[in-house]
Parts: structure tokens; sequence; C-alpha cells
């Protein structure tokens, strides 16, 4: 069996490390890639074309305004749609977007416009089960010491199986209702 000298293993976890490095600056040039590629095609460009056609429209009470938001960490997109609010009826795309500056647009007509946004994180609709004062916990973040709560269950954590209860002490992560009561259910029986 050969054996290999310090400076070869100082060479193989240095290599290691710079990898670990490239891989961690690849995936943030690909997030900035994304925000950059999609940001460009934002106010300018549309209020551009806005006056080429000559479709200049100020906000109606009619107007539908649909917000999303995309989660980067879990992919998701969560749609919200209302009515314009006092303060934007009668404003153009540009005095809109005044009211909402941190809102990109997407695309618009008379009776529709789509704005969006990228935030870190995950969406709302993500939950983690941990364990707090003894009972089973449903989080709205990653267990800890300021982890808001959603609900307390009456699940006893003594009265689960170990690895349910090693599982929980780290935190798992569930999507959605559905998911959150099958689980639940199944650490019921």
């Amino acid at each position: 069996m050969k054996h290999f000298s310090g400076s070869t293993h100082i060479f193989v976890f240095l290599l290691i490390i710079f990898i670990f490095i490239i891989m961690f600056s690849f995936k943030f040039l690909i997030k900035d890639h994304h925000y950059n590629s999609l940001e460009n095609n934002d106010i300018k460009t549309k209020v551009e074309t806005e006056v080429k056609n000559n479709t200049v429209f100020n906000i109606s009470p009619e107007t539908v305004l649909r917000f999303e938001t995309h989660y980067l960490d879990c992919g998701h997109i969560e749609v919200f749609e209302t009515n314009p609010p006092e303060n934007v009826l009668g404003t153009d795309i540009e005095g809109l977007l005044k009211n909402y500056p941190e809102w990109k647009l997407k695309n618009y007509s008379a009776h529709f416009v789509n704005m969006y946004k990228y935030e870190d994180g995950l969406c709302p609709k993500h939950y983690f089960l941990g364990i707090k004062d003894g009972y089973v916990t449903v989080f709205y973040k990653r267990p800890g010491k300021d982890a808001p709560i959603k609900e307390i269950t009456d699940i006893k954590a003594d009265l689960l199986r170990a690895d349910d209860r090693s599982l929980l002490e780290e935190g798992i992560e569930i999507y959605g209702e559905e998911e959150l009561m099958r689980i639940k259910e199944g650490l019921s029986n």
C-alpha cells in the first residue's frame, strides 16, 4: 500500500476547497445572470413600446394588478391579484411603478398589469416540523430560538420513535398544507 506525503495531503485538501469555492461562486453567477436578464426587459422597454404604439393609458378601478413573487430558494412563485388602491387610480404605468419601487414590470394592458420581484428564501407555503416544550411544533422557518410558530400540536415528542424525534430535532421541511396534514397524521399513529 502506497503512503502519501504530507504535502500530497495538503495539495488534495486545497484542491477540494478550490472546487467548492468554484461551485459556490458559480451558483451566485447564475443567480445574478438570471436577475439581470429579466430586469433588462423592464419599464424602459415597456414605456418605449407604449409611446411607439400610442397606447398610453391610466390605471382605472377595473385594472387588475397582478404581483408575482419568485422565491429563489425553492423556485416557487406566489401570485396575488387585486384592484388598484385609491392612490394609483388615474396614474400611468410609470406612476404606478413609482408606487411599487420594489416591483419590476413584466407586461401590461389597459385592464391588466403584471409585476414581479425576486426574494431570497422559501415561499410562505414551506413549514418546518420541530419540537418545542416537548411537543411537535409547526414553524414558519427552520426551528430555532426565535423561529415563528404556526402551531403547537398535541403530539408529545417523547412518545415518538427515536428516529422520528431525531429528525424533528433537526427540523423537517414541509411544503403545503396537504403534506403537513399527512405527516402530522403519521406522527399521531
